[in-house]
């Protein structure tokens, strides 16, 4: 069997450490990666990242662990660590599993067929400019969601980058360090992690943060006193912004936390999966299966979830379906599955950008992957340390990181604050 594994992030790297270990009649894998190291969102590349100089995980590093390799927490102050720790783990994770010598550097896939039943793929080896055609039996699209910025349409936003500058209004993926907003007053747009963690890291520099959001649950949670929290923005002027409750606030800064689009531009009509508003993928079989061609999975694309295990799962679940271990309904079935979902979303008046967004269902997902792969269940302590952590930041955002915890048993956890 031939496989391609696009992207070397976490979901590239456990998938690859899968077809190593578990899958049979393995041919070919090759593991292709545009950047010139490893890690995905976690790597080391100042340039073209994500990570922002201060971040600090917002999961405990107990449920940020794929099987096979700890952080060794005995060496580890506080359970939420630095990105350069994670980086080492993915770094140490694919020497242990001997990985690298998989993966193809500096090769971005530029087009993925199906071409009579098999998978053509072409990449560009970016240094030499040297075009590679291959073909395989099996995709897993490993690429990632945090690097195509979505940035919505706001009336005057325009006109007030001209007024103050260009680089006066970013997207957080461009957000570094905290002193360049000394004294100002910022807005941030958006309810989701990186706005809000980004609007704590900026609060102890800046005069005042307005944070323009529609997450209810934000409202109760303690935050630094000189973040205010606002409503969705009605427009822009030349010194400032307009909410949808008539008020208004001057603002020197703009930093929007608007997440980012899906990007499979690679992948051809003949792949038969499409993305809806930039945010939905479809058509998919429990989030991650292409129905019309299943030899093609997409891993990671639910959110707001423990991630590294459900990648790790969702991994299992596609190697024993490849073994024939595990067998998939009928794609009318599928097919029916996922319209009722979309319809349930629809019903209950939730837009296309939360379709892949588990929040509140985790353990049910979790549960149709296992039951799906024939595989064993996670652990439920990996269950209640996510419970508590969910509890922990809703109390308080700034606090919330001061634990670390310490897995007793199967079920069992520990937790210590951390002063």
């Amino acid at each position: 069997m031939r496989v391609a594994i696009i992207g070397s992030g976490p979901s590239g790297l456990i998938s690859g450490k899968h077809c190593l270990t578990t899958l049979k009649n393995l041919q070919v894998l090759h593991i292709y990666e545009k950047w010139a190291c490893l890690g995905g969102a976690w790597r080391d590349d100042k340039e073209h990242t994500i990570l922002y100089d201060s971040l600090r995980t917002n999961l405990p590093t107990e449920i940020m662990e794929f099987e096979g390799l700890s952080y060794e927490n005995n060496n580890l102050r506080s359970s939420f660590v630095e990105a350069s720790v994670v980086k080492r783990y993915l770094i140490k994770f694919a020497d242990i599993f001997e990985l690298k010598q998989y993966i193809k550097f500096e090769t971005q896939v530029t087009k993925v067929s199906r071409i009579k039943e098999e998978w053509e793929l072409i990449a560009c080896h970016i240094p030499t400019n040297q075009i590679i055609k291959l073909k395989y039996d099996v995709i897993f699209v490993c690429n990632g969601h945090f690097e195509v910025p979505r940035i919505p349409h706001f009336n005057g936003l325009e006109n007030f980058k001209r007024k103050k500058g260009e680089n006066r209004v970013i997207h957080t993926i461009k957000y570094r360090r905290p002193e360049i907003y000394q004294g100002l007053q910022v807005l941030i747009i958006g309810g989701g992690p990186s706005a809000v963690d980004i609007s704590i890291d900026v609060s102890p520099a800046a005069k005042y943060i307005y944070l323009s959001h529609h997450t209810n649950n934000l409202k109760n949670t303690k935050m630094p006193a000189n973040i205010i929290h606002k409503p969705d923005i009605d427009c822009f002027d030349d010194d400032g912004v307009t909410f949808i409750d008539g008020t208004y606030a001057q603002i020197d800064r703009v930093i929007l936390g608007t997440g980012y689009k899906y990007n499979l531009d690679f992948l051809d009509d003949t792949c038969g999966l499409w993305i809806e508003d930039d945010v939905y993928v479809t058509p998919l079989y429990k989030q991650f299966i292409s129905i019309p061609n299943p030899t093609m999975v997409i891993i990671g694309l639910p959110i707001k979830t423990f991630i590294f295990p459900l990648l790790e799962t969702q991994a299992k679940c596609m190697i024993q379906i490849l073994n024939g271990n595990a067998t998939l309904p009928s794609a009318d079935e599928m097919h029916k599955e996922r319209q009722l979902n979309e319809q349930n979303f629809q019903l209950k008046g939730i837009p296309k950008k939360s379709y892949h967004n588990i929040f509140g269902l985790v353990r049910q997902y979790m549960s149709e992957l296992f039951a799906l792969g024939n595989l064993e269940p996670l652990k439920e302590v990996f269950f209640n340390i996510l419970d508590e952590n969910i509890s922990l930041r809703k109390e308080n955002l700034v606090s919330y990181r001061n634990y670390k915890f310490t897995i007793v048993d199967s079920e069992n956890y520990e937790i210590e604050h951390i002063i």
